[in-house]
């Protein structure tokens, strides 16, 4: 546990000196995805163009940004395919919330939902 701390301490620490510096967090990467898609019509259409279908595993564990680049990627088109269950999110410390699948047959409604 108290290495755990140290890794997290060290991490809290780079994050907060790395301005000016080249580093990106996995979350740097999806904001600057999302930027990408949303601002500019030719990376959109490159990212639309190259990947059609999309497949999206624990989605009960979607955050707000990795909803916001999925949005962004799919434009206004609706082929993506999503599993979960909404009793097993483990990541809302992350900002994960069930939501996002509970609502995706009213945001897809012409989505086949199967139950297992």
């Amino acid at each position: 546990a108290a290495k755990i701390g140290t890794v997290y301490a060290n991490y809290e620490t780079l994050k907060t000196r790395r301005e000016g510096m080249a580093l990106l967090d996995f979350d740097d990467l999806l904001l600057h995805t999302a930027a990408a898609i949303e601002n500019d019509a030719a990376v959109a259409q490159e990212f639309r163009d190259r990947y059609r279908c999309f497949v999206v595993d624990e989605y009960q564990d979607v955050t707000p940004l990795q909803q916001r680049v999925l949005d962004a990627w799919l434009g206004g088109r609706d082929d993506l395919t999503v599993v979960g269950d909404a009793n097993q999110t483990i990541y809302s410390f992350t900002g994960a919330s069930p939501r996002y699948l509970l609502d995706f047959s009213r945001r897809f409604p012409e989505a086949a939902v199967v139950r297992l």
